[in-house]
């Protein structure tokens, strides 16, 4: 028992050492978005958060506080990953169990820690540590080895089931829907998460499944995999206007057919989601007149899912050099030009067409004429264009072009920029709220202006897979 003790403090100790914060970016962002929270959570202190007997989280901390726990529970699960993954590691059981208990005991250090913000205005403890259970199942389980791998994964079920995660319990009020359920609800909740947890951090040799031979596919399967290529081809096929560049784009937001798949389908899967943990919490069986209330508010979250998407040609960036140099540009400063041109390209039609959901959601639920629900909607959309041009300001300073910085702005600008501007569009009546789709059109174009130059005249070396 003592030896296990050991073992177990050596692997602890990594977790406050140099090695934990080597090629960890979302340290940086997991610091600074839990000091917010403490200090929203003393700002919030003597407000008022109980209301007909039911905790309201404060709208403003509830983003923070679940962007904390994203990036809390992904930098340590990250390093525990890294550590467990190494060769070596298969043939050391004692590595392999000191590694377990140490992520463990952070998992749970980290989650009482986190939990504080939230408590201290008031919220139902049982409830709080049902939400940090379910933030650790979807950020525990392993990471893609590489850069590429990284991007596919943004696909498969794991992967859309946590962006859709993120993006739903982003919002204040679904995180209400929760802290409101029943205590009984609540602890089996945090028993099934907490149980998945403990399943999932559990290392098993992944490489074996590389060595299962592959199906032999028969005719009828051939014929349906033949169809589903089309289909794809269908989905993926992307306007002649469109700069031509081999970028990271894991939502495609290039093809316009994808895009408005992605954002119906992302809608409807959070209004469905919403009316059962409505029904969980108040009892209110589920109902479409009810989901055609909750849409509209539910359809701005896609712009979240667009942004994040947007913004993944910013840090994978390892085969610039072989397209600058196979590619008809020239110089540097042209192939920036043409890079960044391709990202306001995809943001404008992907931010026109969830503007146009937002405002169909709008008017379908009679919220107000078709004409303002377009130049809302639009509004809303041409407000993306803006924000996503904030995390570039990495590529001024050369010192700050770094992977955390600009997931730091990055997530900072779509949770805080992005999310107040469409809350100022739909939800006030300021006069001066239809200046912000301008205001953001003429900061994107001060971007394409100012960031490729000081792109083009920082290195660009040739870095090695991962």
């Amino acid at each position: 028992m003592t030896q296990v003790l050991q073992d177990c403090l050596r692997s602890m100790r990594l977790y406050v050492s140099p090695v934990f914060l080597r090629e960890n970016p979302l340290v940086i962002l997991a610091v600074f978005y839990t000091a917010l929270c403490f200090t929203l959570a003393f700002l919030f202190w003597n407000v008022r958060s109980w209301h007909s007997g039911h905790y309201a989280i404060p709208p403003v901390l509830a983003p923070t506080w679940w962007v904390s726990l994203y990036a809390g529970f992904s930098a340590i699960s990250l390093h525990y990953w890294r550590q467990v993954r190494t060769p070596t590691t298969y043939l050391l059981n004692r590595l392999q169990r000191a590694e377990y208990l140490a992520i463990l005991v952070m998992a749970l250090a980290l989650g009482v820690l986190l939990a504080l913000p939230p408590l201290l205005t008031g919220a139902p403890a049982v409830n709080c540590f049902a939400l940090e259970a379910i933030a650790m199942v979807l950020w525990c389980s392993p990471r893609p080895v590489n850069r590429a791998a990284a991007l596919r994964s943004v696909m498969t079920p794991l992967g859309i089931v946590r962006a859709l995660g993120f993006i739903f319990l982003l919002v204040p009020r679904m995180q209400n829907y929760l802290f409101s359920m029943p205590w009984y609800t609540a602890i089996g909740i945090m028993i099934v998460c907490l149980g998945m947890v403990l399943h999932l951090y559990r290392l098993s040799d992944y490489r074996l499944a590389a060595q299962t031979p592959r199906p032999i596919l028969d005719g009828s399967t051939k014929r349906i995999s033949t169809v589903v290529e089309r289909l794809s081809a269908v989905i993926l096929w992307r306007p002649s206007w469109l700069v031509r560049l081999p970028l990271a784009d894991p939502l495609q937001t290039g093809s316009p057919i994808a895009v408005i798949l992605m954002v119906v389908v992302a809608t409807l899967i959070f209004g469905g989601v919403t009316e059962i943990i409505a029904w969980m919490a108040d009892g209110v069986a589920p109902s479409l007149i009810a989901l055609r209330h909750r849409l509209p508010d539910l359809a701005r979250q896609s712009l979240l899912l667009i942004g994040v998407s947007l913004s993944a040609w910013m840090t994978q960036r390892a085969d610039w050099p072989f397209l600058l140099t196979l590619g008809p540009y020239g110089s540097k400063r042209a192939f920036a030009q043409a890079v960044y041109r391709l990202h306001l390209q995809r943001a404008l039609q992907a931010s026109l067409i969830a503007g146009t959901m937002i405002a169909l959601t709008g008017w379908f639920d009679h919220r107000a004429t078709l004409t303002w629900a377009l130049a809302a909607g639009w509004s809303c959309g041409l407000a993306l264009i803006g924000t996503s041009c904030l995390p570039t300001l990495a590529f001024i300073i050369p010192r700050l072009n770094r992977r955390a910085t600009i997931a730091f702005l990055n997530i900072g600008a779509m949770v805080l920029g992005l999310q107040l501007a469409t809350s100022l569009i739909l939800q006030t009546g300021f006069w001066w709220r239809w200046l912000l789709a301008p205001a953001s059109l003429i900061i994107a174009a001060l971007f394409y202006v100012f960031v490729p130059p000081r792109l083009a005249a920082q290195d660009w070396p040739i870095e090695p897979p991962r």
